[in-house]
């Protein structure tokens, strides 16, 4: 059965204004963007913007959503798989983190950069926080079938799963600022932030109460692709 035309236009109409205030956010910044500019932008009246979100705060959970749905679900996913044990839930929870944030395609990088400019602080935390909100019950699931199966020692899920989430972050966050501000050869680099990774896995082993190297050591490869997808734009715009 067809959307009626007028549900089909309010889906449509919503997803132009959301399209449009996330670009602006991401290359003006969000505390620069103007709920006219918005609509200046997707051609729509103060009314119109009025009937789809209440305030320019609501508009920016929005964005927040668009952004970080997708990661989210992929790192719930692979923390819900169940195949292999909870100590395997935790390496796939890793594993799919990383290829969201770390490397993920050209545009993705593009999304990353324009986030981690100074005047998108605020939309970086949002993200932050929405992100651990939506990741945090399927990893707290896991650490008490971890605990259940004998594998983990954590004596609070909850507290732990919340710690966990934001080192990890704090983490990635950490490595993004490096390889976007830093002028080391690529080779010394990538070394800097493989050690980086290191010390996260280890931190991650103590967490969790398994033995040291459980989780194996950083993706080099992942790594290398990460500076090579942030380095790529700064290198093409040298002048010849």
């Amino acid at each position: 059965m067809s959307r009626p035309a007028n549900q089909t236009r309010a889906r449509d109409v919503r997803a132009d204004l959301l399209s449009n205030a996330t670009h602006l956010v991401l290359t003006k910044g969000y505390a620069t963007t103007s709920i006219d500019a918005i609509n200046s932008r997707a051609g729509l009246s103060k009314g119109t913007f009025y009937h789809y979100f209440r305030s320019k705060s609501e508009l920016l959970d929005a964005v927040v959503a668009e952004l970080t749905r997708e990661g989210a679900d992929s790192t719930r996913r692979a923390i819900e798989n169940g195949e292999g044990g909870a100590l395997v839930g935790i390496l796939r929870f890793l594993d799919a983190a990383r290829r969201w944030r770390l490397v993920g395609a050209p545009e993705a990088a593009d999304v990353i950069r324009a986030v981690f400019r100074p005047e998108n602080s605020l939309l970086r935390e949002r993200m932050r926080d929405q992100s651990i909100k939506l990741t945090a019950p399927a990893l707290i699931s896991l650490l008490e079938a971890g605990n259940a199966e004998g594998v983990f020692r954590v004596d609070d899920p909850v507290a732990t799963a919340r710690v966990f989430l934001i080192l990890a972050y704090g983490v990635s966050d950490d490595m993004l600022f490096e390889v976007m501000s830093s002028e080391l050869p690529d080779d010394d680099l990538l070394e800097s932030i493989v050690q980086r990774g290191r010390a996260f896995m280890r931190a991650v082993e103590a967490l969790l109460g398994v033995a040291p190297k459980s989780l194996g050591e950083p993706d080099i490869e992942l790594l290398a692709g990460m500076v090579r997808a942030f380095r790529s734009e700064s290198v093409d715009e040298k002048p010849a």
